[in-house]
């Protein structure tokens, strides 16, 4: 699987990124998701995006990308290819305008799936598609659904529509694979931004998340190789991590076929996927 991390605070802040010796991580990521890495936050409102095609563990640029960045929200992302290519392109998080999507997981049956995808979409949203990963039409899709409910690039949606947006796409990708090939199970761990609020889903792939309150003592999580560290007063912020990166015991697992949503206030939603209510 890849590794998915999302944090979304009440203030932008500086949130940094170092390198740590091997002892010292609590994580148990793989070295598996080796292939590419990428950032994505916010600077007065505007998405920007950092990837990289080489393995986080050796890349001494990630040390140094969020230096200077003071963001409320962040989506990382560290890559272990299961469709598309090695390259840039492929590499997570996706941005449109102010929107920023990553994903842990594989669609199943994801070539007769990507045309009844294509078929969905209207045109502006087919010519931002660059590259060929089952993740990156996903996100398309969400978009799709997200289409005619507000400024969609600007990330003016309200939160609602934005949560019935994600519980849609889970709901089309589950019919399709259904009415394709019923015994082949997808797996999908979606996370999305648009700087205000922060969505997820649970398919498949753990996660985890923790809410809190910026404290010194509580502001410090290990991945693998690597610190992240909220260096200034968040207020209340969430993480929401493939896996848990610290030793607090507020860490919540999300339940199986649940969808999480984290609104412009830090409160945390939990709901079922529709698409695996009976």
């Amino acid at each position: 699987m890849s590794f998915l991390l999302g944090i979304l605070g009440k203030n932008s802040v500086r949130i940094t990124y170092s390198k740590l010796d091997a002892e010292d991580s609590i994580s148990k990521i793989k070295e598996e998701c080796s292939n590419g890495w990428g950032v994505g936050f916010y600077q007065n409102r505007v998405a920007y995006i950092v990837k990289r095609t080489v393995s986080f563990y050796n890349d001494e640029r990630i040390d140094k990308i969020m230096d200077k960045i003071r963001t409320n929200a962040v989506i990382t992302h560290f890559r272990s290819a299961t469709s598309g290519e090695v390259k840039e392109s492929n590499t997570h998080p996706f941005r449109y305008g102010v929107w920023l999507f990553a994903h842990s997981g594989t669609i199943a049956n994801f070539r007769k799936i990507k045309s009844l995808i294509l078929q969905r979409l209207p045109e502006s949203l087919k010519e931002k598609i660059v590259g060929n990963t089952d993740s990156e039409y996903c996100f398309h899709l969400f978009l799709s659904y997200l289409k005619g409910k507000g400024y969609l690039k600007k990330g003016e949606i309200p939160f609602d529509k934005a949560v019935d947006a994600l519980q849609q796409t889970s709901v089309s990708l589950n019919e399709w694979r259904r009415k394709i090939k019923p015994g082949n199970y997808s797996t999908y761990n979606f996370l999305t931004t648009n700087g205000k609020y922060l969505l997820a889903t649970k398919n498949g792939d753990a996660l985890f998340y923790l809410k809190n309150r910026w404290a010194e003592d509580s502001n410090i999580f290990k991945i693998a190789n690597l610190r992240i560290k909220i260096e200034e007063d968040m207020g209340d912020f969430v993480v929401i991590s493939s896996e848990k990166l610290c030793d607090s015991e507020d860490w919540v697992e999300v339940k199986e076929n649940q969808l999480l949503a984290v609104d412009e206030n830090i409160n945390v939603i939990l709901q079922p996927l529709k698409s695996f209510m009976d």
